[in-house]
Parts: structure tokens; sequence; C-alpha cells
């Protein structure tokens, strides 16, 4: 139905804009559908403009082509290696399209947590944050402006009502970290 793109109108990120001329003669525009399904079940793609000579697309896309894992029999997801993740540290994954910092603690003996990477302040990436003991509770750092998160709960120690990040439930399978995403 359409011989060719006619150029690439815009490109940021997930999202795209182009412009396809028909082989031949469009219909007239109130039969045009006002969006066009693709294979992809995260991407679509809804017309912009229409003439009989051109048509518009606007194309969105969650921007990830990774492959859906598949939970083990108790909702766990295979989430990285322990040997991966650095002591008292963080390490950033994707699960499934959600992106998950896990963090493994060295004291008495080796814990590991993992909660939401994207911090609730202002987006930052915990992964990289430096892990501390706080009375007794293991915190990450936030890199960006500082805000402290339990690792066990995921509540700041300066706002736990205004601040607070998504924790998962891990479990730690022979050398390997496992993550349920409720």
């Amino acid at each position: 139905l359409y011989s060719q793109v006619v150029g690439v109108a815009a490109s940021s990120g997930p999202t795209a804009t182009f412009c396809l001329r028909p082989s031949a003669p469009l219909p007239p525009l109130r039969s045009l559908p006002s969006s066009l399904s693709l294979d992809c079940s995260c991407k679509r793609a809804v017309v912009r403009h229409c003439s009989r000579r051109h048509i518009g697309i606007n194309m969105f896309c969650c921007g990830s082509d990774e492959e859906m894992q598949e939970a083990d029999e108790e909702g766990f997801y295979f989430g990285a290696k322990l040997a991966d993740v650095p002591a008292n540290k963080g390490l950033r994954v994707r699960i499934n399209r959600k992106e998950i910092a896990l963090f493994k603690v060295k004291a008495d003996k080796t814990r590991v947590y993992a909660m939401s990477n994207k911090c609730s302040h202002q987006g930052t990436s915990l992964a990289g944050g430096d892990i501390e003991d706080l009375d007794g509770h293991m915190c990450v750092r936030c890199p960006g402006h500082g805000i402290q998160f339990n690792l066990r709960n995921g509540k700041s120690l300066q706002d736990p009502k205004l601040y607070k990040q998504k924790v998962y439930n891990v479990k730690k399978k022979e050398d390997e970290i496992w993550v349920k995403l409720d």
C-alpha cells in the first residue's frame, strides 16, 4: 500500500514521526483509521495528518525490545548473579521493563535487597548510592540529593510519608538473586 517513507520529521527517544507516500491515492479522509495497531503490544501508531498524497504517523514505544522473563513457581524473576552485585553497593537491573536496584550488604552475614531504582524525590538512580548503617537500619543514600532510604521498607529517613521507595521481596537461589515483582 505504501511505496516509500518520505522522511522522518522528528525522533525523540522512543517516539518517532514519519510520513508515508502511498503507492495509490488514499481513500477519502473520513474512512482512514485514527490509529494503527502494530505487532508489539507496547507500540502504537497514531495518524497525525492525512492528505490524499501523504499520511503522517506518530509511533510510540516503551523503548525496550527486551524479552519478558518467566517467573519461577513462586513468582520470582531472575535479577542477577550474587557475585555481580558489589559488596555494600548497588547494581541496576531491568526485569520485565522495571528498573530495579539490587543491593548486597555484607555485615555479620550477607543480605540482599531490591527496590525501585528511581528515587521518588527526583528520579536519580539509587544503584550508585552509598550504603549506610544508621542506628541499626541499612539505608541507601541517593547520590542526587542525599535522601536516605531504608533498604528493608523503602521509607526515607528525612520524610517517610512523602518519600518512599517500592521495595521487592528477594530470595537467594544458590549464587543468584531472584526478585518478586508483585
